[in-house]
Protein backbone atom coordinates (compact mmCIF):
# COMPACT_ATOMS: atom_id res chain seq x y z
CA UNK A 1 0.00 0.00 0.00
CA UNK A 2 2.39 1.95 0.65
CA UNK A 3 4.85 0.83 -2.56
CA UNK A 4 1.27 2.57 -4.54
CA UNK A 5 1.10 5.50 -3.06
CA UNK A 6 4.95 6.80 -3.27
CA UNK A 7 5.05 5.50 -7.44
CA UNK A 8 2.07 7.88 -8.06
CA UNK A 9 3.37 10.82 -5.97
CA UNK A 10 5.19 13.37 -8.39
CA UNK A 11 7.80 15.77 -7.85
CA UNK A 12 6.74 19.00 -6.60
CA UNK A 13 10.04 21.66 -6.80
CA UNK A 14 11.04 24.11 -4.52
CA UNK A 15 9.28 27.37 -3.92
CA UNK A 16 12.27 29.31 -4.27
CA UNK A 17 13.42 27.34 -7.74
CA UNK A 18 9.35 28.31 -8.89
CA UNK A 19 10.86 32.40 -9.65
CA UNK A 20 13.83 31.33 -11.43
CA UNK A 21 11.93 29.61 -14.52
CA UNK A 22 11.73 31.23 -17.81
CA UNK A 23 8.31 31.69 -19.06
CA UNK A 24 6.97 29.33 -21.08
CA UNK A 25 7.47 30.27 -24.86
CA UNK A 26 4.80 30.59 -27.71
CA UNK A 27 3.92 27.81 -30.36
CA UNK A 28 4.93 28.41 -33.56
CA UNK A 29 1.98 29.21 -35.43
CA UNK A 30 1.51 32.22 -32.87
CA UNK A 31 3.09 35.30 -33.49
CA UNK A 32 4.30 38.19 -30.84
CA UNK A 33 2.37 41.18 -30.85
CA UNK A 34 3.99 44.18 -31.92
CA UNK A 35 3.77 45.80 -28.44
CA UNK A 36 5.60 43.56 -26.87
CA UNK A 37 8.45 43.35 -28.91
CA UNK A 38 8.68 47.23 -29.73
CA UNK A 39 11.02 49.17 -27.90
CA UNK A 40 9.94 51.52 -25.99
CA UNK A 41 12.36 54.51 -27.77
CA UNK A 42 12.17 53.05 -31.49
CA UNK A 43 11.03 55.49 -33.51
CA UNK A 44 7.82 53.87 -36.00
CA UNK A 45 8.82 54.41 -39.70
CA UNK A 46 5.36 54.05 -41.22
CA UNK A 47 3.19 54.98 -44.34
CA UNK A 48 1.25 56.65 -41.66
CA UNK A 49 3.86 59.19 -40.30
CA UNK A 50 5.68 60.05 -43.65
CA UNK A 51 5.30 63.76 -45.21
CA UNK A 52 3.66 62.50 -48.15
CA UNK A 53 1.37 60.66 -46.19
CA UNK A 54 0.24 63.77 -43.92
CA UNK A 55 -0.14 65.93 -46.75
CA UNK A 56 -2.73 63.63 -48.38
CA UNK A 57 -4.54 63.57 -45.20
CA UNK A 58 -4.79 67.23 -44.89
CA UNK A 59 -5.75 67.21 -49.46
CA UNK A 60 -8.58 64.70 -48.30
CA UNK A 61 -10.01 67.05 -45.96
CA UNK A 62 -10.07 69.93 -47.93
CA UNK A 63 -10.56 68.55 -51.15
CA UNK A 64 -14.77 69.02 -51.06
CA UNK A 65 -14.38 72.87 -50.24
CA UNK A 66 -11.95 73.34 -52.96
CA UNK A 67 -14.58 71.18 -55.01
CA UNK A 68 -17.15 73.64 -53.85
CA UNK A 69 -15.25 76.87 -54.37
CA UNK A 70 -14.22 75.88 -57.79
CA UNK A 71 -18.09 75.08 -58.74
CA UNK A 72 -19.32 78.88 -57.32
CA UNK A 73 -16.32 80.64 -59.44
CA UNK A 74 -17.11 78.17 -62.76
CA UNK A 75 -20.76 79.41 -62.33
CA UNK A 76 -20.13 82.77 -61.90
CA UNK A 77 -17.90 83.02 -64.44
CA UNK A 78 -19.83 80.23 -66.60
CA UNK A 79 -20.04 82.82 -70.03
CA UNK A 80 -16.39 83.78 -69.55
CA UNK A 81 -15.45 80.09 -69.54
CA UNK A 82 -17.65 78.98 -72.06
CA UNK A 83 -16.05 81.72 -74.48
CA UNK A 84 -12.55 81.04 -73.74
CA UNK A 85 -13.23 76.76 -74.86
CA UNK A 86 -15.28 78.26 -77.81
CA UNK A 87 -12.40 80.78 -79.59
CA UNK A 88 -9.48 78.23 -78.08
CA UNK A 89 -11.27 75.22 -79.94
CA UNK A 90 -12.11 77.94 -83.08
CA UNK A 91 -7.78 78.50 -82.88
CA UNK A 92 -7.11 74.77 -82.99
CA UNK A 93 -9.64 73.90 -85.72
CA UNK A 94 -8.59 76.92 -87.99
CA UNK A 95 -4.41 76.47 -87.09
CA UNK A 96 -4.48 72.82 -88.31
CA UNK A 97 -6.75 73.31 -91.12
CA UNK A 98 -4.73 76.39 -92.76
CA UNK A 99 -1.37 73.94 -92.71
CA UNK A 100 -3.32 71.91 -95.22
CA UNK A 101 -3.41 71.86 -98.82
CA UNK A 102 -6.75 72.53 -99.28
CA UNK A 103 -9.38 73.98 -102.25
CA UNK A 104 -10.24 77.91 -102.28
CA UNK A 105 -13.48 76.88 -101.31
CA UNK A 106 -12.43 75.28 -98.05
CA UNK A 107 -9.79 78.23 -97.28
CA UNK A 108 -13.24 80.75 -97.79
CA UNK A 109 -14.79 78.84 -94.97
CA UNK A 110 -12.18 78.90 -92.76
CA UNK A 111 -11.67 83.00 -93.41
CA UNK A 112 -15.54 83.27 -92.54
CA UNK A 113 -15.21 80.84 -89.07
CA UNK A 114 -12.80 83.17 -88.21
CA UNK A 115 -14.48 87.01 -89.18
CA UNK A 116 -17.63 85.35 -87.22
CA UNK A 117 -15.47 84.83 -84.02
CA UNK A 118 -13.89 87.99 -84.28
CA UNK A 119 -17.23 89.83 -85.15
CA UNK A 120 -19.75 88.43 -82.68
CA UNK A 121 -17.30 89.05 -79.78
CA UNK A 122 -17.35 92.67 -79.95
CA UNK A 123 -20.62 92.82 -81.29
CA UNK A 124 -21.61 90.71 -78.09
CA UNK A 125 -19.06 92.52 -75.56
CA UNK A 126 -19.58 96.31 -77.53
CA UNK A 127 -19.95 98.10 -74.34
CA UNK A 128 -16.93 97.19 -73.39
CA UNK A 129 -14.75 98.35 -76.32
CA UNK A 130 -12.11 95.55 -76.64
CA UNK A 131 -10.66 96.69 -78.98
CA UNK A 132 -9.22 99.33 -77.57
CA UNK A 133 -6.26 96.90 -76.29
CA UNK A 134 -5.04 96.83 -79.60
CA UNK A 135 -3.72 100.29 -79.73
CA UNK A 136 -2.20 100.43 -76.16
CA UNK A 137 -5.40 101.75 -74.33
CA UNK A 138 -7.40 100.20 -71.51
CA UNK A 139 -11.14 99.44 -72.27
CA UNK A 140 -14.59 100.39 -70.84
CA UNK A 141 -13.66 98.87 -67.11
CA UNK A 142 -14.07 100.65 -64.01
CA UNK A 143 -11.67 98.53 -62.11
CA UNK A 144 -8.98 96.27 -63.71
CA UNK A 145 -9.09 93.25 -60.94
CA UNK A 146 -7.95 90.11 -61.75
CA UNK A 147 -10.60 88.06 -63.70
CA UNK A 148 -10.74 91.66 -65.70
CA UNK A 149 -7.17 91.52 -66.33
CA UNK A 150 -7.50 87.97 -67.88
CA UNK A 151 -10.75 88.76 -70.00
CA UNK A 152 -8.89 91.68 -71.66
CA UNK A 153 -5.67 90.01 -72.27
CA UNK A 154 -6.93 86.31 -73.09
CA UNK A 155 -9.87 87.67 -75.37
CA UNK A 156 -7.43 90.19 -77.21
CA UNK A 157 -4.97 87.38 -77.55
CA UNK A 158 -7.14 85.37 -79.71
CA UNK A 159 -7.99 88.06 -81.91
CA UNK A 160 -4.60 88.98 -82.53
CA UNK A 161 -4.03 84.86 -83.15
CA UNK A 162 -7.20 84.55 -85.32
CA UNK A 163 -6.22 87.85 -87.46
CA UNK A 164 -2.79 85.99 -87.88
CA UNK A 165 -4.43 82.78 -88.91
CA UNK A 166 -6.71 84.87 -91.50
CA UNK A 167 -3.08 86.40 -93.26
CA UNK A 168 -1.46 83.25 -93.61
CA UNK A 169 -4.93 82.35 -95.80
CA UNK A 170 -4.49 85.19 -97.93
CA UNK A 171 -0.59 83.88 -98.53
CA UNK A 172 -1.81 80.18 -99.08
CA UNK A 173 -4.23 82.07 -101.79
CA UNK A 174 -1.47 83.68 -102.99
CA UNK A 175 -0.31 82.11 -106.71
CA UNK A 176 3.39 81.38 -107.03
CA UNK A 177 3.67 83.82 -109.82
CA UNK A 178 3.00 86.21 -107.21
CA UNK A 179 5.34 84.73 -104.31
CA UNK A 180 7.33 81.69 -105.35
CA UNK A 181 7.35 78.60 -103.62
CA UNK A 182 10.87 79.49 -101.69
CA UNK A 183 9.46 82.76 -100.22
CA UNK A 184 6.32 81.51 -98.94
CA UNK A 185 7.52 79.32 -95.76
CA UNK A 186 10.09 82.76 -94.99
CA UNK A 187 6.98 84.60 -95.49
CA UNK A 188 4.69 82.61 -93.15
CA UNK A 189 7.61 83.05 -90.36
CA UNK A 190 8.28 86.43 -90.76
CA UNK A 191 4.11 86.67 -89.99
CA UNK A 192 4.34 84.72 -87.21
CA UNK A 193 7.11 86.53 -85.55
CA UNK A 194 5.26 89.89 -85.97
CA UNK A 195 2.40 88.47 -84.21
CA UNK A 196 4.10 86.76 -81.65
CA UNK A 197 6.30 89.93 -80.86
CA UNK A 198 2.97 92.03 -80.89
CA UNK A 199 1.32 90.18 -78.50
CA UNK A 200 3.95 90.27 -76.25
CA UNK A 201 3.01 94.09 -76.08
CA UNK A 202 -0.68 94.00 -75.78
CA UNK A 203 -0.77 93.22 -72.00
CA UNK A 204 1.48 95.98 -70.76
CA UNK A 205 -1.42 98.53 -70.25
CA UNK A 206 -3.79 95.92 -68.52
CA UNK A 207 -1.35 94.96 -66.38
CA UNK A 208 -0.35 98.54 -65.47
CA UNK A 209 -3.56 99.56 -64.48
CA UNK A 210 -4.02 95.95 -62.70
CA UNK A 211 -0.69 96.67 -60.64
CA UNK A 212 -1.54 100.10 -60.19
CA UNK A 213 -4.83 99.93 -58.88
CA UNK A 214 -3.95 100.12 -55.33
CA UNK A 215 -1.52 102.84 -55.49
CA UNK A 216 -3.21 105.01 -53.11
CA UNK A 217 -2.11 105.36 -49.47
CA UNK A 218 0.01 102.68 -48.09
CA UNK A 219 -0.48 100.41 -51.32
CA UNK A 220 1.62 102.76 -53.35
CA UNK A 221 5.06 101.85 -52.48
CA UNK A 222 3.85 97.92 -53.11
CA UNK A 223 2.82 98.86 -56.24
CA UNK A 224 5.62 100.58 -57.04
CA UNK A 225 7.72 97.56 -56.31
CA UNK A 226 5.49 95.36 -58.37
CA UNK A 227 5.45 97.52 -61.26
CA UNK A 228 9.30 97.85 -60.85
CA UNK A 229 9.69 93.62 -61.12
CA UNK A 230 7.20 93.29 -63.82
CA UNK A 231 9.02 96.12 -66.02
CA UNK A 232 11.86 93.93 -65.89
CA UNK A 233 11.11 91.10 -66.97
CA UNK A 234 8.79 92.35 -69.26
CA UNK A 235 11.75 93.74 -70.60
CA UNK A 236 13.42 89.79 -70.91
CA UNK A 237 10.65 88.82 -72.74
CA UNK A 238 10.33 91.91 -75.00
CA UNK A 239 14.20 91.38 -75.80
CA UNK A 240 13.62 87.74 -76.64
CA UNK A 241 10.53 88.63 -79.68
CA UNK A 242 12.46 91.35 -80.95
CA UNK A 243 15.41 89.03 -81.57
CA UNK A 244 13.51 86.64 -83.17
CA UNK A 245 11.37 89.02 -85.14
CA UNK A 246 14.96 90.69 -86.63
CA UNK A 247 16.04 87.14 -87.32
CA UNK A 248 13.56 86.28 -89.31
CA UNK A 249 13.51 89.76 -91.51
CA UNK A 250 17.23 88.88 -92.28
CA UNK A 251 16.03 85.44 -93.01
CA UNK A 252 13.47 86.58 -95.75
CA UNK A 253 15.38 89.23 -97.29
CA UNK A 254 18.27 86.87 -98.32
CA UNK A 255 17.36 84.50 -100.42
CA UNK A 256 18.06 80.91 -99.49
CA UNK A 257 19.59 78.11 -101.50
CA UNK A 258 19.44 74.62 -100.71
CA UNK A 259 21.81 73.31 -103.42
CA UNK A 260 23.28 73.40 -106.94
CA UNK A 261 21.81 72.95 -110.29
CA UNK A 262 22.45 69.25 -111.36
CA UNK A 263 24.26 68.00 -114.61
CA UNK A 264 22.54 65.79 -117.34
CA UNK A 265 24.38 63.16 -116.45
CA UNK A 266 23.31 63.45 -112.50
CA UNK A 267 19.41 63.62 -113.61
CA UNK A 268 19.76 61.02 -116.27
CA UNK A 269 20.86 58.77 -112.49
CA UNK A 270 17.39 59.57 -111.19
CA UNK A 271 15.44 58.90 -114.73
CA UNK A 272 14.56 62.18 -114.58
CA UNK A 273 11.63 61.33 -111.35
CA UNK A 274 11.76 63.48 -108.31
CA UNK A 275 11.29 60.96 -105.61
CA UNK A 276 9.43 63.52 -103.55
CA UNK A 277 6.10 63.98 -106.39
CA UNK A 278 7.20 61.25 -108.65
CA UNK A 279 7.05 63.36 -111.96
CA UNK A 280 9.34 64.82 -114.31
CA UNK A 281 11.67 67.14 -112.49
CA UNK A 282 10.93 70.91 -112.39
CA UNK A 283 13.65 73.42 -111.76
CA UNK A 284 15.92 70.47 -109.93
CA UNK A 285 17.79 71.13 -107.19
CA UNK A 286 20.75 68.89 -105.86
CA UNK A 287 21.02 69.26 -102.24
CA UNK A 288 24.32 68.78 -100.87
CA UNK A 289 24.42 65.44 -99.47
CA UNK A 290 23.93 64.47 -103.13
CA UNK A 291 20.01 63.91 -104.02
CA UNK A 292 18.39 65.86 -106.68
CA UNK A 293 14.41 67.05 -106.23
CA UNK A 294 11.99 69.98 -107.41
CA UNK A 295 12.91 72.96 -106.37
CA UNK A 296 9.35 73.46 -105.02
CA UNK A 297 9.06 70.03 -103.44
CA UNK A 298 12.46 70.61 -101.76
CA UNK A 299 11.59 73.85 -100.81
CA UNK A 300 7.85 72.59 -99.09
CA UNK A 301 9.56 70.09 -97.53
CA UNK A 302 12.78 71.51 -95.92
CA UNK A 303 10.03 74.23 -94.79
CA UNK A 304 8.29 71.46 -92.62
CA UNK A 305 11.39 69.29 -91.87
CA UNK A 306 15.41 69.89 -91.33
CA UNK A 307 16.30 66.72 -93.35
CA UNK A 308 16.60 65.06 -96.74
CA UNK A 309 13.54 63.33 -97.78
CA UNK A 310 16.01 60.47 -98.46
CA UNK A 311 19.16 59.72 -96.62
CA UNK A 312 18.31 62.20 -93.50
CA UNK A 313 21.06 64.49 -93.89
CA UNK A 314 20.60 68.22 -91.68
CA UNK A 315 19.69 70.13 -94.27
CA UNK A 316 19.42 73.50 -92.10
CA UNK A 317 18.13 75.09 -88.67
CA UNK A 318 14.23 74.30 -87.54
CA UNK A 319 12.14 75.40 -89.80
CA UNK A 320 10.20 76.32 -86.58
CA UNK A 321 6.72 77.97 -88.34
CA UNK A 322 7.29 77.59 -91.55
CA UNK A 323 4.49 75.53 -92.28
CA UNK A 324 1.65 78.32 -91.69
CA UNK A 325 1.16 77.31 -88.24
CA UNK A 326 0.31 79.80 -85.55
CA UNK A 327 1.60 79.58 -81.54
CA UNK A 328 -1.00 78.41 -79.27
CA UNK A 329 0.49 79.81 -76.21
CA UNK A 330 -1.94 82.15 -74.43
CA UNK A 331 0.02 85.67 -73.82
CA UNK A 332 -1.30 86.81 -70.39
CA UNK A 333 1.30 88.81 -69.13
Amino acid sequence: MESSVESSSVDIPPLSSRHHQPPPSLPHHVSASPFLTQQPNQPNNGPETSPIFNLKKIFDGFLPFIILALVKVGYDHRLGILIFFAMFGTFIYCNAKVQEVASPRHIVSVGLILFFNIFLLYLTFADQHLYKSLYFFLPSFPAVDLWTLLWIVGMNDFIIKFATIAIKLVIVCLPNRTICCRKKGQCYQLIEMASQSYRCLIPITPWFYFLFSNSENEGYILSTCLLIVYTICKSFDVYAKAKDLIKSISIFSNFQIYGSTPSAQQLAVYNNMCAVCHDAFVSPVQLPCGHIYCDECITSWLDRERTCPMCRSKMQDGPKWRDASTSGNLQLF
